[in-house]
């Protein structure tokens, strides 16, 4: 029931604005507002010029270029300046109201000097009012390029970002947009992008009223109860960046009260995994229905779109990495005795994710991407028994990492284990080198030698003393310590 009695308030409330047919697309509350113009310039003070459609004007009419509700616009010649110009003029020269806001929008925008706002050149009248010469642009609107659906994300947040300077100045000079939208921005031919039509901005100075100002398809809240603030444009423009993602307007409904009504109620938007979780919680903070939940100032909302673009390279960059580690694991199970090739892919893959930390120091992807390739590595170093190199990779895993400290035991493990089998092996070894204790067998040879020898000569000597001992037994005393005696020397 409560619904019903604020939709119902909604609709009286447009009808005692005078506003029954509402276009949800089109800007409402234009001449409903105050039109005064208190220490601006009044047509009685302003330089008077030749403004029509003969040679020797000042100012020379060539077409039509353009038609609101209110005004229009015309291409025109400056022959003095030999440029052409854009002469923006009320449509009824008998509208003082009109005059008067067309004096309105030209002060506030003449005072905004940015690149991203189009210049003044000057404010004269002849016979049918005031007309305001401006920079002719060229180009097409946001909104076209919208949806062409040809443009990366990353255009369009340049884009955004040149916008938001340019509300961002305003609102350093007290000036409240009120209707930003993307049909409300320029785009030229070389890269110039202006935000237009400041037909509803005013002064953050002035007093608030309950008039409903901006276009029904982007309107903050508050726009609809006739209040706003610098948090207002902050909305207009998450609800831009909203038709940017998606393709819609952020308002939908059946008819303009229904839109309105969506308006007033807003609600978080689900954006699904399409749209990254960075960027679709900067679009609806700044679509907050309650101001004090949005960002503070467009200049906040600036850095979180910087931040999420910078968290956005580092992202391509994991993901680029990512790709490659599956190839790295690849190759190491295929062809795992090839040990170049191994090292090189993975070189390329951390320096990937290297390179994403250095762009966003706390990105979960990389750092998860990089502590998988560097232990892919670590376990294919382990394998080829490099413990060396598998333990200077392990360094580069933080302290506290569980794969860290269980592959860390395991290279311990197989260190000790490979010192013992070295241990066994050496041994071995040690006991077939024919060079170990060399000098020893040597010695005792000489001695076991020299025994014989002397055994020769003592037989000898009782052969010489005892002639009544056996020859026989004396030469096999003798042929026996010979071979006994090469025995020894052949196994030493």
């Amino acid at each position: 029931m409560a619904v019903d009695r604020d939709f119902e308030q909604l609709k009286r409330t447009l009808i005692e604005q005078g506003i029954t047919e509402v276009s949800v697309s089109s800007t409402v509350g234009r001449s409903h507002g105050s039109i005064a113009v208190s220490g601006h310039p009044r047509p009685s003070t302003l330089p008077e010029a030749d403004v029509g459609s003969e040679a020797d004007q000042e100012f020379v009419l060539r077409e039509l270029i353009g038609r609101g509700g209110m005004a229009t616009v015309w291409l025109a010649d400056q022959p003095a300046l030999a440029r052409e110009v854009a002469i923006k003029r009320v449509s009824d020269p008998g509208d003082g109201d009109g005059q008067l806001l067309l004096l309105r929008e030209a002060v506030i925008t003449g005072q905004l000097e940015h690149p991203n706002v189009v210049p003044v050149h000057v404010l004269v009248f002849d016979e049918d009012g005031p007309a305001v010469v401006m920079k002719r642009l060229t180009g097409e609107g946001w909104d076209a390029l919208i949806y062409r659906k040809q443009t990366s994300i990353e255009r369009h947040l340049d884009i955004l970002l040149q916008v938001i300077n340019a509300v961002a100045f305003a609102h350093s000079r007290g000036v409240l947009h009120r209707d930003i939208k993307p049909a409300n921005v320029m785009l030229g031919a070389f890269g110039e992008v202006y935000l237009l039509d400041w037909g509803v901005a005013r002064r953050s100075t002035d007093p608030e009223s309950e008039v409903i100002v901006g276009t029904p398809n982007y309107m903050a809240p508050e726009l609809a109860e006739g209040r706003a603030d610098e948090r207002t444009d902050v909305f207009l423009l998450g609800a831009t960046l909203h038709e940017v993602i998606t393709g819609k307007p952020r308002h939908q409904g059946d008819d303009a009260i229904s839109v309105l009504y969506a308006a007033m109620y807003v609600d978080p938007y689900d954006y699904g995994s399409s749209v990254p979780d960075e960027l679709a919680a900067i679009i609806n903070k700044a679509c907050a229905r309650d101001p004090n939940d949005r960002f503070a100032s467009v200049l906040a909302m600036r850095d979180a779109i910087s931040i999420y673009r910078e968290h956005r390279a580092a992202h391509a960059l994991s993901t680029a990495a990512g790709a490659q580690l599956i190839e790295l694991e690849q190759c190491l199970r295929e062809s795992p005795d090839n040990y170049t090739e191994g090292q090189r892919r993975f070189s390329v893959t951390r320096f990937g994710f290297d390179a994403a930390l250095k762009v966003w120091p706390d990105s979960p992807h990389a750092r998860g991407g990089l502590s998988r390739c560097l232990c892919v590595m670590i376990d294919y170093e382990i394998e080829q028994r490099h413990l060396d190199v598998a333990e200077a990779l392990l360094a580069a895993l933080p302290a506290q990492d569980s794969a860290r400290l269980e592959r860390t035991t395991l290279v311990s493990g197989l260190r000790e284990q490979l010192r013992s089998e070295q241990a066994r092996l050496h041994a071995i070894e040690r006991d077939r080198d024919p060079s170990v204790g060399a000098d020893d067998r040597v010695k005792a040879y000489m001695a076991m030698a020299t025994a014989v020898l002397l055994m020769t000569l003592v037989l000898l000597g009782q052969r010489l003393f005892f002639p009544g001992f056996s020859p026989s037994r004396l030469r096999l005393v003798l042929v026996a310590g010979i071979v006994l005696t090469l025995m020894i020397g052949i196994i030493i």
